[in-house]
């Protein structure tokens, strides 16, 4: 008799447990369904903390995001009015979006950098503020700028749909979750592949707000415009939406259509000289008997070898320099030489005691101003990294030679080399370092800038508090550098 009792309580137990799970499925549909229960996995410490402007965020890099010689898709997560405050911890905190994202097959198929920033409690996103974070972003790390995402949900959908309407020509693609805009703005962007989506429960942004915004984008003539709309779902619809199948290959196939340009591979001549490759860059044009000035641009140390073709990387000074407004507004000789594996521009000590090049580039450089219409009163010399160590080592070999120097993100070679800031004190030099630098210590440009200002050189050092060691697209960037560095001239 007990025996049978066991047997009905059992089945009755299990029906009763059915209930229940089936009950808190259909009472949280509107909470992103059963998907909703098992948000629970937190990945904010997979990203590290930052600050623009007082806005908190958080940044996850792949890993080699800055010893690769390549770029990364951004994507911009912005989040719903739930996760205001400044814990900066929230907004990623339990979140569909960084579970699916950064988890380890969606890191290897679409590595890429995720920027999430969190609006202040009582506040809404300020496109303006986002544009500039945005941009500040991206001029320091190797960001694919044909490549970068805009995303947000509830309140950060709205904000997706805003960004689109005042930047169209940013964004490669956009993912706005259960949020709405101005239909009126829709043929702004509508060249720019949008996947919308929506539930159609939703009580709290009602989903003709995303409806609208199809529809008007589709009047528009948009080529690729997509929207899903769940019927069942509630507001939370962004648990299903980060799931679907087919997002992420059609997000990270999308990239801006850009202008077709000359690169500058196409624009600078390829040589040897000595054994060694290098690639100049010479102005057509010129008048008789015009000469301009020569820039020497030397690379980091990821760039060496023997292709003649990896020193013009993506983010250098030759870039810069062969942009369209800047070859007309400051013509020059654009001298891009490449350093061999296994050797340094300047030879180091320690784990860094490889041959040097110092000799050779003071060859080149004669053997070019001999042989172009360079103007040998303005010789400039700019580096990055090992080439920002390159350019203060040939300042101390001929600073005789140049008439002003940009090193980044450099330093001495040697303990002692502050003693030859004497040598080159009369050179008028403009250094670059990120306060937060791990791969080259600020203190080797700090110990440089001191070092001159105590001689009374004529020295410039700025010093950017939240940049790492890839700060080079932003000080190529700086308004004042180029009119600063072509304005110098040897007496």
């Amino acid at each position: 008799m007990k025996k049978r009792k066991l047997w009905i309580i059992l089945p009755a137990c299990l029906l009763l447990l059915c209930a229940a799970v089936l009950g808190v499925y259909y009472a949280s549909e509107g909470a992103g369904g059963m998907l909703s229960l098992f948000a629970k996995i937190d990945r904010t410490d997979m990203m590290f903390e930052a600050e623009f402007n007082g806005l908190p965020c958080r940044v996850y890099m792949p890993e080699d995001a800055v010893s690769a010689q390549k770029q990364y898709p951004l994507v911009l997560y912005l989040h719903g009015s739930g996760e205001r405050g400044d814990d900066n911890r929230a907004q990623t905190r339990k979140n569909s979006v960084m579970q699916t994202l950064l988890n380890e097959e969606n890191l290897h198929k679409y590595p890429c950098f995720i920027l999430a920033p969190q609006c202040p409690e009582g506040r809404g996103w300020d496109a303006a503020q986002l544009m500039d974070l945005l941009e500040d972003f991206a001029s320091n790390y190797p960001v694919d700028k044909a490549r970068i995402y805009v995303t947000g949900l509830s309140m950060g959908g709205y904000a997706a749909w805003e960004l689109l309407a005042a930047y169209p020509d940013y964004f490669a693609a956009a993912v706005p979750v259960c949020g709405g805009g101005d239909p009126e703005t829709a043929p702004l962007f509508k060249d720019v592949p949008v996947w919308a989506f929506h539930g159609a429960r939703d009580s709290a942004v009602p989903p003709e707000g995303s409806r609208d915004m199809i529809a008007a984008l589709k009047a528009a003539g948009a080529p690729d415009v997509r929207y899903t709309e769940y019927p069942r779902e509630r507001h939370q619809s962004w648990e299903k939406a980060w799931r679907e199948p087919e997002l992420f290959p059609w997000l990270f196939a999308q990239r801006k259509a850009e202008a077709p340009q000359s690169s500058p591979a196409d624009m600078m001549q390829a040589k040897v000289f000595e054994g060694m490759p290098y690639r100049i860059y010479v102005p057509e044009n010129l008048g008789n008997g015009a000469k301009v000035p020569l820039v020497l641009c030397l690379h980091g140390s990821g760039n060496r070898g023997d292709d003649n073709l990896a020193q013009l990387g993506m983010s250098s000074a030759v870039h810069t320099l062969l942009a369209p407004e800047n070859r007309e507004r400051y013509p020059c000789v654009v001298l891009a030489p490449q350093c061999p594996e296994g050797q340094r521009w300047v030879r180091g000590i320690g784990p860094y005691d490889l041959p040097g090049n110092t000799e050779w580039l003071t060859g080149l450089l004669e053997q070019v101003c001999a042989a172009y219409p360079v103007d040998r009163s303005r010789i400039y010399i700019t580096g990055v990294s090992m080439g920002g160590f390159g350019t203060w080592g040939m300042l101390k070999a001929c600073p005789d030679v140049f008439a002003a120097a940009v090193p980044i993100s450099g330093g001495w070679n040697l303990a002692d080399d502050t003693e030859h800031a004497p040598e080159m004190k009369d050179v008028p030099i403009w250094a670059f370092h990120g306060a937060l630098d791990d791969d080259v210590p600020v203190e080797r440009t700090r110990d440089m800038a001191e070092a001159l200002e105590a001689v009374g050189g004529n020295i410039k050092y700025t010093e950017y508090p939240d940049g790492w060691h890839p700060i080079w697209d932003r000080v190529y960037a700086e308004p004042e550098l180029f009119p600063w560095l072509f304005a110098q001239a040897k007496e």
